[in-house]
């Protein structure tokens, strides 16, 4: 009769230690797809973009719905007080799904009031949108509307048959179920690139330390614009003869305005009315330490008196309370009154946000 031959001991642990690490690698990778961004909303939505992105535009709307007192919005009536609020308020000026909130609902079984957060990027070879869903939608649930709606499925991505009557933004969709991301975009070559991006297959915008210094600057905001390279010194300019020699007069008081690398700016919301209401804060990032604080003092001199290309003081729509530098960083907060100016448009002259 043939004796049972035992491996050794060495051998049997040796075979215990190899399935042992080959089970924690692979529970290792699932948990991490699966265990909760406990990052700030803001730098995991700018890991999901492409590293040469330029062009940020950032909603948290699980925090517009808190503070506007709608934690669950679950009724028509409520999306639409909802979305009416958010627009009124100019929370969702940067946003690509708010302003078809009802429609996004009935159509693809998600809306602004199931989002924990979204944001769109612009780069040079297009734009693309990416949203995370909250808990409470089924990835199953979503796949079945856009059956419904007419969507055909290739792979991981999902291309509109028919006119929806939603943005050409939703054209092309593209499900990432273990992040519970939607990527959105009106090009099928950029859901792929913003894919590459969310899967680890090319560098992402977090990546970039001037655009993560400013976002840094401007994390748990609830609605953030940011712009790379010289951008928002043009959106920002002051324009017209007559207030171009104002401005250059304040320039010359003040200092000279140096130029960022890149900037931003940020809504939180409080509610109510008057200055209590919102913060507004600009930040931007430039080349050094010694420029940022130097800038810092430049711009808070700026920052109060005649709000040129306005017509009006800049106290009587903002109110400085800061205005510092933190590395290569400058961040200025300011009281805002939202029956006043808006700023989440981009839009307009800002002297002391401009270069």
């Amino acid at each position: 009769m043939a004796s049972l031959r035992l491996p050794a001991a060495g051998a049997a642990a040796s075979v215990v230690s190899v399935l042992v690490i080959a089970v924690a690698l692979g529970g290792g990778w699932w948990a991490a797809a699966l265990k909760p961004d406990t990052r700030p909303a803001l730098t995991s939505a700018l890991d999901a973009l492409p590293a040469n992105t330029t062009v940020v535009g950032f909603t948290d709307w699980s925090r517009i719905r808190d503070h506007l007192g709608l934690g669950v919005v679950d009724t028509t009536d409520e999306r639409n007080k909802l979305s009416a609020a958010a627009a009124r308020r100019d929370l969702s000026t940067r946003s690509v799904i708010g302003g078809k909130v009802g429609e996004t609902h009935d159509l693809l079984g998600w809306s602004p009031a199931d989002v924990g957060w979204e944001v769109y990027g612009q780069d040079p070879d297009g734009t693309a949108a990416v949203v995370r869903l909250g808990r409470s939608i089924s990835f199953d649930d979503v796949r079945s509307k856009l059956r419904a709606a007419g969507y055909r499925q290739d792979g991981p991505r999902w291309k509109a048959s028919k006119p929806t009557g939603l943005p050409e933004t939703f054209v092309n969709i593209a499900l990432v179920p273990r992040q519970r991301l939607v990527v959105l975009s009106d090009r099928t070559s950029q859901v792929a690139r913003v894919l590459d991006v969310v899967h680890g297959r090319a560098r992402s915008l977090a990546g970039s330390p001037a655009a993560a210094e400013t976002a840094r600057a401007l994390a748990g905001s609830d609605s953030v614009l940011m712009q790379g390279g010289t951008l928002a010194c043009q959106t920002t300019a002051v324009s017209g003869a007559d207030r171009e020699r104002q401005a250059r007069a304040a320039i010359d008081r003040a200092g000279d305005l140096q130029p960022y690398r890149f900037s931003g700016r940020a809504i939180v919301d409080r509610g109510g009315s008057g200055f209590s209401a919102q913060r507004l804060v600009f930040a931007m990032t430039f080349k050094s330490a010694v420029v940022a604080s130097e800038q810092a003092q430049v711009r808070a001199r700026l920052a109060t008196g005649p709000f040129i290309g306005r017509n009006v003081p800049i106290d009587e729509t903002l109110r400085l309370r800061s205005s510092v530098a933190d590395e290569s960083t400058v961040r200025m907060s300011f009281a805002h009154d939202p029956e006043t100016y808006v700023f989440m448009t981009g839009t307009g002259p800002v002297l002391f946000a401009t270069c």
